[in-house]
């Protein structure tokens, strides 16, 4: 009796090491983290927090920005908003004015071109500078 039971739970214990064992076999391994992407990710200026009532914007890393024209891009690199720069000096976070679109928490924020900055300033005229 106690044979045919040990011989039943060995034999259980063998099927159920088997199935994991190809379980295993069957998962893809993943490429090891690419550093560089994550040390650009940190590089890139991006928004943190969303304020919808006040229409601002918080930045992080947006040591290089100052009171200028800003687009916000999302992961796709497509335009999601315009941006105006609040002077504050000394400061990891910026803060900017949402002056259109609807940009959206991890955004990244670049400055806008020349021409983009010249076109932005004849159409919102009454931005705080």
């Amino acid at each position: 009796m106690y044979t045919r039971t040990y011989s039943s739970l060995l034999t259980i214990i063998c099927f159920i090491a088997n199935g994991c064992s190809n379980i295993s076999n069957n998962i893809p391994n993943t490429p090891n983290t690419d550093v560089s992407l994550v040390q650009n990710y940190e590089k890139i200026s991006r928004i943190v927090h969303i304020d919808l009532e006040e229409r601002v914007a918080t930045i992080r890393f947006g040591n290089d920005l100052s009171n200028e024209f800003l687009v916000s891009r999302d992961v796709n690199g497509v335009q999601t908003g315009v941006l105006k720069g609040i002077l504050k000096v000394n400061d990891s976070l910026k803060t900017a004015y949402i002056l259109d679109g609807t940009p959206q928490i991890n955004d990244g924020i670049f400055k806008a071109s020349k021409q983009q900055s010249d076109s932005l300033s004849k159409i919102f005229r009454d931005a705080n500078t």
